[in-house]
């Protein structure tokens, strides 16, 4: 169990990093196994961050389709804006003294080192509690 924000989604690196969408605060939170919590990004353009991946080209990318502002939140009409953006970032080696991963290709080492690291880090947690 991790303390994390409203999130609209989240990807991981090879390493087991997380990037979190936070929705609230319009920017996208770096979460290392061990629950380190850094900023990586953040912008007033990224509303309703969801859906981030990263490509095989290194970049995490995070559409920010404006959910928030249509009708299906209670807003009287549809107030999103055009253009509908994606946020694209390069990821750097390391970030804070982070080391950073790559894509996730769902290749047979590479997937089971990245979810048994994802486990061994769950299991941390709730051990600690």
């Amino acid at each position: 169990m991790a303390d994390v924000p409203l999130s609209g989604g989240c990807a991981m690196d090879t390493l087991g990093n997380l990037y979190l969408s936070d929705i609230d605060n319009k920017r996208i939170l770096l979460m290392t196994q061990s629950g380190k919590k850094t900023v990586l990004a953040a912008s007033p353009e990224l509303v309703s961050p969801d859906g981030s991946f990263i490509g095989a080209d290194r970049r995490l990318y995070v559409p920010a389709p404006q959910t928030e502002r249509t009708q299906l939140f209670g807003n009287s009409n549809d107030m999103t804006k055009k253009p509908f953006l994606v946020l694209s970032l390069e990821l750097p080696e390391r970030f804070d003294g982070t080391e950073l991963g790559g894509a996730v290709t769902g290749g047979p080492a590479e997937g089971k080192d990245c979810w048994h690291a994802a486990l061994a880090s769950a299991n941390a947690s709730r051990s600690r509690r």
